[in-house]
């Protein structure tokens, strides 16, 4: 399949946001208390019992897309149930050409009201993956950026391996210092961004960066411990 090349990521920043450590202790220490909506309190509802009945170790994969890194990873894992949480119906409808495995759940909903969902009935995370979220490479728009929205406190307290990806290094960067920062205040608790070399894909983004030769970034930490 041939591919358009995929411009990098152009930002007036060339450093880690300045403002970053101030916004995210501020968040760290305020609880987020924004109403969630009720279409999205029924959309959760269904999740719990498809997790009820499943009985297995929870995958998350927010911004899942199309669904075909939640296919993967459900082959990878198969002692695990996956959930893929994405918001825009046009990219889950555009689906996949195959049935869903069984421990798979495409879920069209806002991951900011599905983590606090799943914290609220204290739910603990197996693996979360976080696979190129939007940068939003402006400067003015970093508090849209997960590691610094008020949001960031309750994915944290989900627990479990964290692993996101990004073609930015900046957003890396930042993401690592935000989960650092993060640690239960524990200053010796320092996460850093690995460059990764992949040998196949696990999103259209991903297969799009890797033809147009973009370094890919790795953030992993192991929460609630």
């Amino acid at each position: 399949m041939d591919f358009e090349p995929s411009p990098q990521i152009e930002s007036s920043q060339d450093a880690p946001h300045p403002r970053l450590d101030e916004i995210v202790r501020r968040h760290l220490t305020t609880e987020y208390q924004e109403t969630i909506p009720a279409y999205a309190q029924q959309s959760f509802s269904a999740v719990q019992q498809w997790v009820n009945a499943q009985a297995k170790p929870i995958i998350l994969d927010s911004g899942c897309g199309t669904g075909e890194s939640s296919v993967i990873l459900a082959g990878r894992y198969p002692h695990c149930s996956v959930i893929g949480i994405d918001k825009s119906a046009h990219r889950l409808g555009r689906g996949l050409d195959q049935p869903l495995p069984d421990n798979v759940l495409l879920v069209r909903n806002d991951c900011i009201h599905v983590w606090r969902l799943m914290h609220q009935q204290q739910w603990k995370i197996e693996r979360h993956y976080i696979l190129y979220p939007n940068p939003w490479p402006k400067p003015g728009h970093v508090q849209r950026r997960w590691h610094a929205h008020a949001v960031f406190p309750v994915l944290i307290k989900l627990g479990g391996q964290l692993i996101m990806r990004t073609n930015w290094a900046i957003y890396a960067q930042e993401f690592a210092r935000a989960l650092t920062l993060g640690h239960c205040g524990n200053s010796s608790r320092s996460c850093q961004p690995q460059r990764i070399d992949l040998s196949a894909a696990m999103t259209a983004h991903e297969r799009k960066y890797l033809h147009s030769g973009h370094t890919v970034y790795e953030v992993q930490s192991v929460l609630g411990t």
